[in-house]
C-alpha cells in the first residue's frame, strides 16, 4: 500500500521539478497526527537522508513523506538539518553574500545572557542592588529545604529585545542611498583619539542614516567628537559620507544592563534553526496503517 497510495495525491512544480503536494494532509491531522502520545523524538545522525530514516524505522524507504508529515516538514530544502557544507551554500544564497564571516558580525537581535553568570552570595547580591536597583529584574533567590536563599542566580528567562540602541546621524556632501538595509557600517570620527565603532543600517536617505544593532564608539560627546572627517562607511561596498550631528533615538539598555545582554549574530541565528531541525518528530511505527487508510478515505472524498 505505500507503494501506491501517495500516487493518488495531486502534483505541483517545486523547484523545477514536479513533486508530490503533502500540503494535502489536514485530514489526517485532526486524528493521528494530533495526538502527541504516538510520536517520539529522533535525533538525526549527520549525512542522513529521510527515506534513509524511514527505511531504518518504518522499514520502507518510501514512506519519507511520513516522515516529513510527522515532523510538519512542508519544504524540506529549508526545514531538514544541513550539514556544514550544504548549511554555508544556504546562508550564501539566502543572504548573498560570499562572506560567511560577515553573517557572523551582522547582529540579529540580543538575549539575555542568563546561562553566562556566577552565583553571588546574599551579601553580594544586596550590594550591588543597593547601588543598582534596576538589576533586580535579572536576578532571583535559590532555595533549597531553607526558609532563607542559599544564593542569588540570574533569572533563566530567555528574554529578547530587537536591538540595544538606535543612532540617527545627519550626512552632507553625497548622496546616502547606496547604504542598504541591515548592512554594517563604521563609524569613524576621525578625532585625536580614533574614535570608531559601527551599526546597521535601518534607513538611509540623503539627509539622514539610522543605524541599529551599535557596537563600539557610535554617541557624539560620549564616545567621540565630531569633525570635518567624521565618516560613515560600508563595509560592503567602502563608500563613505561624511556626517555632521548624531543623536540617539532610542535606547533599550541602560549602561549596566548592557552586561546582561549578548548579541545574536545571523550566523548564530540559522545555526540556532538548523539545529532545531536536526531533531525530528517520528509517528509511531504501529500507527502508519491507520494514517495511510485515513488519507486514501480523504482521496476518495475530495481528490476525484
Amino acid at each position: 500500500m505505500a507503494e501506491t497510495f501517495f500516487s493518488k495525491f495531486p502534483t505541483i512544480k517545486y523547484s523545477n521539478s514536479t513533486v508530490t503536494d503533502i500540503t494535502r494532509r489536514y485530514a489526517v491531522r485532526s486524528t493521528v497526527l494530533n495526538n502527541p502520545n504516538l510520536f517520539y523524538s529522533y535525533d538525526m545522525v549527520d549525512n542522513i537522508r529521510a527515506d534513509q530514516v524511514a527505511d531504518n524505522y518504518y522499514k520502507d524507504s518510501r514512506m519519507d513523506w511520513l516522515v516529513y508529515m510527522s515532523s510538519g516538514i512542508v519544504d524540506p530544502y529549508s526545514q531538514w538539518y544541513l550539514q556544514p557544507a550544504d548549511f554555508d551554500r544556504m546562508l550564501k544564497k539566502k543572504y548573498a553574500t560570499n562572506d560567511i564571516d560577515r553573517l557572523n558580525r551582522r547582529i540579529k537581535y540580543y538575549r539575555n545572557n542568563w546561562y553566562n553568570d556566577e552565583h553571588k552570595s546574599e551579601d553580594e547580591y544586596n550590594t550591588m542592588i543597593a547601588q543598582n536597583p534596576v538589576l533586580v529584574k535579572y536576578w532571583e533567590p535559590f532555595y533549597q529545604d531553607t526558609p532563607y536563599p542559599l544564593y542569588y542566580r540570574r533569572k533563566q528567562l530567555d528574554w529578547v529585545i530587537n536591538t540595544n540602541y538606535v543612532m540617527r546621524y545627519r550626512v552632507t556632501g553625497y548622496p546616502s542611498t547606496h547604504f542598504v538595509e541591515d548592512e554594517i557600517i563604521t563609524v569613524s570620527f576621525k578625532d585625536a583619539h580614533n574614535s570608531e565603532g559601527r551599526g546597521q543600517v535601518v534607513m538611509a536617505n540623503s539627509t539622514y542614516v539610522t543605524l541599529q544593532h551599535m557596537v563600539g564608539n557610535t554617541i557624539p560627546v560620549a564616545h567621540g567628537t565630531i569633525n570635518a572627517n567624521s565618516k560613515l562607511t560600508s563595509e560592503v561596498t567602502g563608500k563613505s559620507i561624511r556626517f555632521t550631528s548624531g543623536t540617539l533615538l532610542h535606547n533599550n539598555l541602560s549602561d549596566i544592563e548592557v552586561t546582561y545582554w549578548d548579541p545574536v549574530s545571523y550566523y548564530e541565528y540559522e545555526t540556532d534553526i538548523n539545529e532545531q531541525n536536526r531533531s525530528i518528530q517520528l509517528l509511531d511505527s504501529g500507527y502508519v496503517d491507520q494514517v495511510v487508510h485515513e488519507i486514501e478515505s480523504y482521496n476518495k472524498k475530495v481528490l476525484k
